[in-house]
């Protein structure tokens, strides 16, 4: 249970004889792949590879729901452009650049776990007093950052701590994952909750 999200890439394969050869012969791959043999009249492939996930970037979800799906956030398919993706990634890399140089660690008030070691109780102290003494820091209700973190039911936490930097970075790394791809390649998110 929690915020899932996927970015998916799909490409277009037609076996019609006006079509390019490259499109052919990919469509000729695939139903042979799939074991289906086309009809005359409906001679169309399309595949979809899962290339981002997420779980609870809470952040990066509230991004394309406002910007691409008009707020709305119904688990339905949005349409992405490889435009939305530059822009999604320089939004991550400007975010990136403006993390604070003293990071509100992301503890909860109980003792973490790092790696399968308990971390010491006073460590864990120490870590809730910084978090006490810097939310307003990085927390700010009023943020109108493009990537501000969102609640949701079982969104995960909406502190721009350390768990919101990494999905910033991952992010980009996905983003650049999709934007490597040929121009016959379109995009889509959705999630699940």
């Amino acid at each position: 249970m929690g915020l899932d999200m996927y970015l998916s890439a799909k490409r277009f394969a037609s076996g019609y004889e006006f079509l390019p050869e490259e499109k052919q012969e990919l469509y000729k791959k695939i139903t042979k792949l799939a074991g289906i043999k086309g009809t005359e009249h409906a001679q169309f492939a399309e595949i979809s590879v899962t290339i981002g996930y997420w779980r609870k970037a809470n952040a990066i979800h509230g991004w394309f729901v406002r910007e691409l799906a008009d707020g709305k956030d119904e688990c339905q398919r949005i349409y992405v452009t490889r435009e939305n993706l530059e822009t999604l990634r320089a939004e991550c890399l400007k975010g990136l650049t403006q993390k604070p140089e003293v990071l509100v660690p992301a503890v909860s008030n109980t003792v973490t776990v790092d790696m399968g070691q308990t971390t010491d109780p006073i460590t864990a102290m120490v870590d809730m007093m910084k978090v006490q003494a810097h939310a307003h820091e990085f927390n700010d209700e009023t943020d109108n950052d493009p990537l501000r973190p969102i609640k949701g039911y079982f969104f995960g936490g909406t502190a721009k701590d350390e768990w919101y930097y990494e999905d910033l970075s991952e992010t980009v790394r996905i983003c650049d994952e999709a934007l490597a791809l040929t121009d016959d390649w379109t995009f889509e998110y959705q999630a699940s909750w």
